[in-house]
């Protein structure tokens, strides 16, 4: 970074000062094309100090890709195909393009300030990841790769159990309440399956055992995927995908992980990925692609991920009919405060009500949800019973709690975590690698979900419930490798307490015991 003027922080300032001068400028006489192309050229600068040291700033590189495809290729391909994609108000139009704008630039300064501050000083690698002697580590390994077997074959059950019963129904039907419930077992081990893997991989295992288990992580992701769930199953390509680069700039216990092959199929496999996932946008709702689209299928599925665009833009033009309903105590901690509220420990001892996840009134006037509330607004009641929604924004909820000043906050802060992981992580703790890893496969899909939705696993039992077990795990490994010194000094040792009492020298006393 120091060495590329490029990206000196006097270069970003003038490139941010000079685009936001004629985004400001554009938007102000109406000109919303020449204001998305400065906007277009602030993200195209982000991403390239993303790409220009790639395996360290790879988490910051995928987030700010996310924000393209969900909130700006459905403006910028409509551009580029001469259709209309101002057809909201000026107030709507303004707003949510400056949000997205300051979203942007917090997220790049958040990123090149804890890159900066990590820079200073130096972090060096502790050689075990739980602080432990590497024969702890394989031990633990091992009864986590038990473990891992058996909730694998439970969340397997479950996700087999969904397929098969909701594969002759609509994929709305997954949304309400009259989807079949998984039996109980099968769904608590589908639950705890996820932090069971994350718990493994924070151990820095070997490339071919992170393969197997990751293979077996992304295989659960299929079922609901063949019934039209496709963000299950991208989200754990994504998480692997990031996982990969991690190791690879780590290099804990084993040599480079990204090579020429391997990068050449991943490319591969995302060119593959678009076309496919496009098709499956039309087939979802029995049509066929060829019929329906005057764009090329890889753009035509950009443009259909770009209606998160719509979403924030409908938060925003229906504001004040989200503000009459109950009022919400935040929507960007919502998913927290939900749980916490709501949960079935906090309804069995103070007998809080059960507001469920499928779409109903209940969850619409009760809970903190953006997603449900503006499902409800925006498609009405009828619509929105069936099973239908619009998801949230992360960017629509941090405006919507804290105005611009929350957007920034939240998107710096951000940016620090996307930056700073891979330094967090050479510290090699067990816990903090756990915490992390689970972080990161959650968190590259908030640009169309809810802002807390990454941290929602910290106030959740079945997180916890796995790192107990994978600490007392640890505790017993120790103990039971506690008597690890050499045979020769525990016995000259013992020699010497004898020659205290008895007089014998220590000699004596060591070829005695070793007879």
């Amino acid at each position: 970074m120091a060495g590329n003027p490029l990206f000196f922080p006097v270069t970003g300032l003038v490139i941010f000062l000079l685009a936001g001068s004629v985004f400001f400028i554009t938007l102000r006489t109406g000109e919303y094309n020449g204001a998305l192309a400065a906007l277009i050229i602030v993200w195209g600068y982000c991403l390239l100090y993303g790409l220009a040291d790639l395996s360290a700033r790879f988490n910051f590189a995928v987030m700010t890709a996310m924000i393209f495809v969900f909130l700006l290729s459905r403006p910028v391909i409509a551009c580029l195909y001469g259709q209309d994609w101002c057809y909201w108000s000026d107030s709507t139009i303004c707003r949510s393009m400056t949000i997205i704008l300051l979203g942007q630039i917090a997220l790049f300064c958040g990123a090149f300030y804890i890159e900066g501050l990590a820079g200073g000083s130096e972090i060096k690698h502790t050689a075990g990841t739980l602080r432990n002697e590497a024969e702890i580590v394989r031990g633990l390994r091992f009864a986590l790769a038990a473990v891992l077997l058996f909730t694998w074959t439970g969340c397997m059950a479950a996700q087999m159990y969904s397929y098969l019963s909701l594969r002759n129904y609509s994929y709305a039907t997954m949304y309400t309440g009259l989807a079949p419930s998984v039996p109980f077992v099968f769904s608590l081990l589908s639950t705890i399956f996820p932090y069971v893997v994350f718990a493994y991989l924070a151990t820095m295992p070997g490339k071919k055992a992170s393969l197997i288990v990751m293979s077996a992580y992304i295989l659960t992701g299929v079922p609901v995927f063949l019934l039209g769930n496709r963000t299950s199953l991208i989200s754990k390509i994504v998480f692997c995908t990031v996982y990969f680069f991690i190791r690879n700039k780590l290099r804990v216990n084993t040599g480079r992980w990204i090579t020429p092959a391997i990068k050449t199929a991943f490319i591969i496999m995302v060119a593959a990925s678009v076309l496919f996932l496009g098709v499956m946008n039309y087939s979802r709702a029995d049509k066929v692609a060829s019929l329906e689209t005057s764009m090329p299928i890889g753009v035509d599925f950009f443009y259909r991920q770009g209606t998160t665009f719509d979403t924030l833009c409908q938060g925003l033009e229906y504001q004040n009919r989200l503000e009459s309903l109950p009022q919400a105590v935040s929507y960007t901690f919502g998913d927290l405060i939900d749980y916490v509220k709501h949960n079935r420990l906090t309804r069995y001892l103070f007998g809080a009500d059960d507001i469920g996840t499928k779409n109903s009134i209940k969850i619409v006037e009760e809970s903190n949800s953006l997603a449900h509330r503006l499902s409800y607004v925006c498609l009405g009641e009828a619509y929105y019973l069936e099973g239908h929604g619009r998801g949230s924004v992360y960017l629509l909820e941090n405006y919507l709690d804290f105005g611009y000043p929350g957007v920034i906050w939240f998107n710096f802060l951000l940016g620090m975590l996307m930056s700073g992981t891979v330094a967090m992580m050479k510290r090699g703790r067990f816990l903090l690698n756990l915490i992390l890893l689970t972080v990161l496969s959650k968190v590259f899909l908030i640009a169309r979900s809810s802002s807390s939705s990454f941290l929602l696993f910290l106030v959740t039992p079945h997180f916890w419930i796995v790192v107990l077990g994978v600490l007392l795990a640890s505790r017993l490994s120790v103990r039971l490798r506690s008597p690890s010194e050499d045979k020769s000094a525990v016995m000259l040792r013992t020699g010497r307490r004898r020659n205290v009492i008895g007089g014998e020298t220590d000699r004596e006393l060591f070829v005695k015991d070793n007879r």
